[in-house]
């Protein structure tokens, strides 16, 4: 093959195509694509859901069937650089060309000749800038370059492409078409796919960004559904009626995959509370019967109430509620963490079959690594395929089917993280902010957000609603500085934030009070030095299963649990009887373990903690893996000093299920709180052994832990929910956070400026990963679309110590009997080079029933056991 520019550039079967199969050789034409995706696209938006997300985005009351068929236009004309022959030779050889990239030199004047050429070749160009918008072209101008911007991210608009003259010209005149008389073709094909754009009396275009930047979002939906070959196979002949047939299969796929929820109509009656929590009798409690008489136009409803009140089933009845009268399509509901994402999503399962008998909706649990419709796996093949264990491949489960596909599935159970990347600047963020605007919202566990994820979550929220979405937030301990953030409200103060109801309901415009009658948890807070830890520890726990009770052990670091259980096993006469097991042998729970693993884990510690078990004393030891999601109940909690936001989430893990029988000793639920030896100021330069402090990578701000630790020596009897809001604020609010420092400014000065600092550093980092939706594609005043474009790099969800993945080779068995795969090692036991060392493989040096020692390609040493991943020497 000559490299000879002068040369013309082959192209595939004498044809324009715009997907090429390697293996057949087989081509599909472009403007059979086009149409395909046009198609598409119109039919989302005849879709309520779609139609009115779209509007609101559009800042209009309603979309009409104008700006519609605009849409469309645009829609088909995503592809149009597909015409590049330097693109149309990528069938025959490597080409550099990018038919997006390389058509910004056609439009930012790069390529004057061939610019107008271009547009002589869409002679309506000219006329839609004239007459579909107001703003000197600028709307369809950033339409434009919103449709090229389909990959992923906003294409900028100068770019550092160099223009390429020969690849839109064909000297040899060898082709069938030169590329401009094809977009010649297609441009007039257009006007009768869409008749309607071109109206002389329609009105203009919306002029906000957001309404590109939605656009953008349904674009990339429409082009992946009419890329799918399920529904719309190569087709490499000419076929002058493509539009026709491209509109049927665009119907038939928008049905099959879930997002056309018309035909669903809600049964006569409403599933039951016993129904949606799965019991045999269920009446709604106060909060449960509130949450139903929220306004259901009300964009934000926080609910705040205790763990283990029922917030799942009163989110699920929310839903139905909204789900019945036509307000939102369906539901993404929101968890803190993996596991709490899977065990969540069983129980929406089993609600959805009640509230939706009969719409076949089959909730997609949305965790990376899991490819899981209703009760049914997926598992990958090649070329992006899935095969299901049922050899179901009727697309009905495509939103399981990619991880950026989660948010296009009419329910689906995840993390937080999946919703959160719908607003930062990653590939693919517009198309899940448009998907998700058709559905509620629902953020589970809320309070568990620091600064930076609080200010991406408020992001979040505020986009969905823009699209006209509703969200539902949820807590156990929010305090009052987030609960304003997230209404857009002032902070009250200290006065006014402990006088607020709780458990309540808040919108904008009111707040609900939801007392639970007359239930009372009492706790006993008693204090202990971490100086008798972790023997003393395991001492006093051991003593208490011995007395019939079960016993919950929480540390803050893994080496504390480690050290802890390795304690209790050496006091233990005979470990496995007396504390967690898995496949008969002890075990503790907390983040460093495989996957695989993990799940067995966590079955384990709902099984020997579950509400009316057997009855036996046992004691269960672990990390923050065990203060949230987990469904279990225990007598006795031994815990370490910790914030009393994530203290009371811990102590709600106590006398979950009430009226049951607890042995003597323990019928009020029991705490100790480990107190450092040192005062909590001296913790400031130090570094802890309980994950405390600055140096202590887990709860560094001593502020708040010294207002907690005053709260807790004031309040040896804890009555939950009444003490809640009191317990929070005078811990965490920023008057009290300035007492403590205004009692010792000597001793607390510098630290409260590091916190301050850190926060308002956190605040702006996450500001510059965040998606600026009021930012065009194209700004006619200055002729560019800089700001638009995504300049973010390694763009996180959380700001948590990084990991890596390191794969097992094949055929290896865990500590517990079970196949692992993969496990998640910490940068910081590894060293900088960790993140040279994407997709490692570890090296097995030796296995036993006892635990596996494995090299990572660093060199470091680790080792697997069931006490979780250990470095045996860091470099």
């Amino acid at each position: 093959m000559t490299s000879d520019p002068r040369q013309a550039i082959p192209q595939t079967h004498g044809e324009y195509w715009a997907k090429y199969s390697e293996d057949t050789e087989e081509i599909h034409r472009l403007e059979h694509h086009l149409a395909d995706v046009g198609a598409v696209m119109e039919t989302l938006l005849e879709l309520p859901g779609v139609r009115r997300s779209a509007a609101k985005a559009g800042g209009l009351s309603e979309l009409d069937p104008t700006t519609s068929a605009r849409m469309c236009v645009f829609a088909a004309l995503h592809d149009i650089g597909k015409a590049n022959l330097g693109f149309q030779a990528k069938a025959t050889r490597w080409s550099p060309v990018s038919h997006t990239k390389d058509m910004m030199q056609l439009l930012n004047g790069g390529d004057l000749e061939n610019q107008e050429r271009f547009m002589q070749a869409i002679p309506w160009l000219n006329d839609a800038m004239a007459h579909w918008d107001r703003n000197d072209g600028g709307t369809v101008c950033g339409m434009i370059i919103a449709m090229l911007s389909h990959h992923g991210k906003p294409e900028c608009l100068f770019n550092e492409r160099q223009p390429r003259p020969r690849h839109w010209v064909d000297r040899q005149s060898g082709l069938r078409q030169q590329p401009f008389e094809k977009m010649r073709e297609i441009a007039e094909a257009i006007t009768h796919w869409f008749p309607d754009a071109f109206r002389t009396d329609g009105p203009i275009l919306p002029q906000n960004p957001e309404f590109q930047h939605h656009f953008l979002g349904l674009l990339m939906l429409a082009d992946w559904i009419g890329s799918d070959t399920r529904w719309f196979p190569f087709q490499p002949n000419p076929d002058g009626e493509h539009i026709t047939v491209a509109r049927r299969r665009a119907t038939e796929a928008v049905k099959a995959i879930g997002l056309d929820t018309r035909e669903q109509s809600p049964p006569i009656v409403p599933a039951t509370l016993a129904m949606i929590a799965d019991k045999p009798v269920a009446r709604p409690n106060t909060m449960q019967r509130a949450i139903s008489k929220v306004d259901r136009l009300a964009p934000l409803v926080i609910l705040e109430s205790e763990t283990g009140s029922g917030k799942t089933e009163a989110a699920l009845l929310r839903f139905q509620c909204m789900w019945r009268e036509g307000l939102v399509d369906g539901l993404y509901f929101a968890l803190p963490t993996r596991a709490a994402a899977t065990q969540v999503h069983v129980r929406v399962v089993n609600a959805v079959r009640h509230i939706m008998p009969g719409a076949g909706v089959k909730p997609v649990l949305a965790v990376p690594g899991y490819i899981r419709a209703g009760e049914h796996d997926g598992k990958t093949l090649e070329r992006y395929r899935v095969h299901w264990e049922d050899g179901a491949d009727d697309g009905s489960r495509w939103s399981a089917e990619s991880a950026k596909r989660f948010l296009t599935a009419q329910v689906a159970v995840g993390t937080i993280d999946q919703a959160m990347l719908s607003v930062l600047q990653t590939r693919h963020a517009h198309l899940r902010a448009a998907c998700l605007s058709r559905n509620l919202l629902v953020i589970d566990e809320v309070h568990a957000s620091d600064t930076y994820m609080r200010g991406i979550v408020q992001s979040l929220v505020r986009n969905h609603r823009l699209k006209g979405g509703y969200t539902l937030m949820m807590s156990a301990t929010l305090g009052a500085g987030a609960r304003a953030t997230y209404l857009g409200q002032d902070m009250p103060n200290l006065k006014a934030a402990k006088c607020m109801e709780y458990p309540c309901v808040t919108t904008e415009d009111a707040v609900l009070p939801t007392v639970h009658g007359d239930y009372r948890k009492h706790v006993r807070v008693e204090t202990a030095p971490v100086g008798a830890t972790p023997l003393g520890v395991a001492t006093a726990a051991l003593k208490s299963q011995q007395a019939g009770a079960r016993v919950l052990v929480i540390r803050n670091t893994v080496r504390m649990a480690i050290e802890t259980a390795k304690a209790l096993q050496e006091l233990a006469p005979h470990a496995e009887d007396a504390m967690l097991t898995v496949n008969g042998k002890p075990a503790l729970h907390h983040s460093r373990f495989a996957p695989e693993d993990r799940k067995l884990l966590d079955r384990a510690a709902e099984k020997a903690l579950a509400a009316g078990g057997s009855g036996r004393g046992i004691v269960v030891v672990g990390t923050q893996t065990l203060e949230q999601s987990l469904d279990i109940d225990a007598d006795y909690l031994i815990t370490d000093l910790c914030p009393m936001d994530v203290l009371l989430q811990r102590v709600g893990r106590l006398h979950r299920r009430h009226g049951m029988q607890r042995p003597d000793g323990y019928q009020e639920a029991k705490c100790t709180v480990l107190m450092p030896k040192e005062d909590i100021s001296e913790l400031i330069n130090g570094r802890s052994a309980t994950g405390l402090g600055p140096r202590g990578l887990v709860y560094r701000d001593l502020r708040v832990i010294e207002a907690t630790r005053r709260q807790i020596v004031a309040h040896r009897a804890w009555e939950i929910p009444r003490m809640n809001r009191e317990l929070v604020e005078e811990s965490t609010h920023p008057d009290i956070l300035k007492a403590v420092v205004d009692e010792a400014p000597e001793t607390w000065m510098e630290h409260h400026l590091t916190m301050e600092g850190t926060a308002y550093a956190d605040t702006m980092t996450a500001k510059n990963v965040l998606v600026d939706w009021g930012v065009p594609f194209y700004d006619p005043d200055i002729g560019s679309n800089e700001d638009v474009v995504f300049r973010a790099d390694n763009v996180m969800t959380r700001l948590a110590d990084p990991s890596i993945d390191v794969d097992f080779p094949p055929g290896v068995i865990g500590p517990f009997g079970s196949g692992i795969s993969q496990i998640a090692i910490p940068f910081w036991m590894i060293g900088e080079d960790a993140a040279d060392w994407k997709d490692a493989v570890a090296e097995i040096t030796s296995a036993s029933p006892d635990g596996i020692s494995l090299r990572v390609p660093t060199g470091q040493m680790f080792r697997y056991s069931r006490l979780g991943l250990e470095p045996v020497s860091i470099r």
